[in-house]
């Protein structure tokens, strides 16, 4: 295999830290830096401070194969992510690296000045990108925001020596919008474990398969307001919650409009972030999953339900349907009434969701194992340019 041949240092741009306690892209990051060092690859990680103080003090890394690299940001909004990986690509290209890997399309923004950088001084580094999702289409974006997202777009296809996208649909978006091929290689997962309600009964009283779980940061994109609505129609018909896991990024009026829909209903529960063995009794412990999107690259929240065996009902999104159509159950995409009619269903048919749930455990560890992921990412990066 390619993964024995030379060891490489791979330098990672665009996670906010390391270990992942939540986000997409820190989970696809920790993961790689995983399996990466099974090989023996040396891996040098950008992270931002205060995303690992968020959980504490930094975690003390005991690998010395696995390299964590501080540099820092202006944490608003629109600058927290530009200007930290302006400084980290700024140190990472000064460096004897053998791969500058750009996580995420806001990165990928300032994969040029790695690109010149190369040219003038004559540098070996080879510069991946991956593209998790559309990251323009959430509202949460201005008109400026978007517009710099697109040219991100654009930079993560022309300055890279390979663009790797994590689903069909991005790959397909990249071809039929820009004419460029990329690597498909979706995320990952391994097989999880079902752990006992301990600290979630403690701290939030939930029982295993009494509560239904949607996981994701509070933002408009995911849906949250979709959800709510259907459940607050049917409530009244199960007694099972609604667990809503996830805090704010930048986006407090949206949360604030979610708290003023639940209504301190004692039956929709906010737990906030969670991270950890909180984090595993959740996946556990659900009922089903729920996935209302609009948006998604090729969702962590999905592969991972599946993982533990769970029904995952999501919205008939692209990215969803690759996973979903024979594995689980979808909804027409922001139809609230359909929404409501899936839950119903799924309520009423227990049997249903657990067949559902040990068939999608099964396709997603045959099919979406980072050890088999892992080789592909290995091959992109020992490419010739």
């Amino acid at each position: 295999m390619t993964t024995k041949n030379k060891n490489m240092k791979i330098a990672y741009i665009g996670q906010k830290g390391y270990p992942a306690h939540s986000g997409g892209i820190e989970r696809h990051v920790e993961f790689l830096v995983k399996w990466l060092r099974i090989y023996n690859h040396q891996v040098y990680l950008y992270c931002r401070r205060w995303y690992n103080e968020e959980n504490g003090e930094p975690a003390e890394i005991s690998d010395p194969g696995i390299h964590i690299i501080y540099k820092g940001s202006i944490k608003t909004k629109n600058l927290d992510t530009i200007s930290h990986v302006f400084l980290a690509t700024w140190h990472a290209m000064r460096q004897n690296y053998d791969v500058i890997h750009f996580q995420g399309i806001g990165p990928t923004l300032l994969a040029w000045i790695a690109h010149v950088y190369r040219f003038i001084f004559r540098k070996k580094y080879k510069i991946i990108a991956t593209f998790h999702s559309i990251d323009r289409y959430h509202q949460k974006w201005g008109w400026f925001a978007r517009f710099m997202l697109r040219l991100a777009e654009r930079s993560s296809l022309c300055f890279a020596d390979k663009t790797v996208t994590v689903s069909q649909f991005l790959h397909d978006y990249c071809l039929e919008t820009y004419g460029r091929e990329t690597a498909m290689i979706p995320n990952g997962v391994e097989e999880l474990p079902n752990v006992p309600a301990d600290l979630i009964k403690k701290e939030f009283a939930l029982e295993k398969d009494g509560f239904i779980v949607i996981i994701g940061r509070l933002i408009p994109v995911k849906g949250h307001l979709y959800l709510l609505k259907a459940f607050k129609r049917i409530q009244d018909k199960t007694s099972k919650k609604l667990v809503i896991v996830g805090g704010s990024a930048f986006t407090d009026d949206y949360v604030n409009k979610l708290y003023e829909i639940a209504q301190d209903d004692p039956q929709i529960v906010f737990t906030g972030d969670l991270y950890g063995r909180a984090m595993e009794e959740i996946y556990s412990n659900a009922y089903f999953v729920v996935l209302p999107s609009e948006m998604e690259g090729l969702s962590f929240v999905v592969l991972e339900a599946m993982a533990h065996g769970k029904t995952v009902l999501g919205s008939d999104i692209p990215a969803n349907l690759e996973v979903l159509l024979h594995h689980g159950m979808t909804f027409e995409n922001k139809n609230v009434d359909d929404l409501e009619e899936k839950l119903l269903m799924l309520f009423n048919y227990p049997q249903l969701v657990e067949d559902i749930g040990r068939r999608a455990k099964d396709h997603i560890l045959k099919n979406y194992h980072w050890r088999d992921l892992v080789k592909k990412t290995v091959d992109v990066y020992q490419m010739e340019k």
